[in-house]
């Protein structure tokens, strides 16, 4: 369809359709997951889980001391196996990253696409039931 060979309405609905592309994409580019983002929230997790490694370790180097009775429960093979988690989870996520990245761009593009033909089928309803009022000319 070319813009010349558009009536004023269909010219309208091209024009609402852009002006809702640029909130849309602005608010798709704050939903899509970043290299940064991850490293960020895995690093604070891991670190956590290695200083109460270290403690665990102090404290049985020193069984006098009062890390034993501040960690309470917590072993050693169990901070291990979160760590390990930890890292699996990240590295999994750091490696669908573009594939994740696609997704959400892609559900957002769906999203505008759905509202862009639910606009026109709307516009051109109304037409359609405009144009049956008109009396007919003879």
């Amino acid at each position: 369809m070319k813009a010349s060979s558009m009536n004023g309405w269909q010219r309208l609905w091209l024009v609402v359709c852009i002006l809702i592309a640029i909130p849309l994409t602005l608010m798709c580019e704050s939903l899509v997951p970043s290299k940064e983002g991850i490293i960020q929230r895995f690093e604070k997790e891991l670190t956590i889980e290695r200083n109460t490694m270290s403690n665990i370790k102090e404290a049985k180097l020193h069984p006098e001391s009062y890390l034993e009775d501040f960690l309470g429960g917590a072993t050693l093979q169990g901070t291990e196996a979160r760590i390990l988690d930890l890292e699996t989870r990240y590295k999994s996520e750091l490696d669908s990253l573009w594939f994740d990245k696609v997704k959400v761009r892609g559900i957002w593009s769906a999203i505008w696409a759905v509202i862009c033909i639910t606009l026109y089928v709307m516009g051109w309803a109304i037409g359609w039931i405009g144009r049956g009022f008109r009396p007919k000319r003879v």
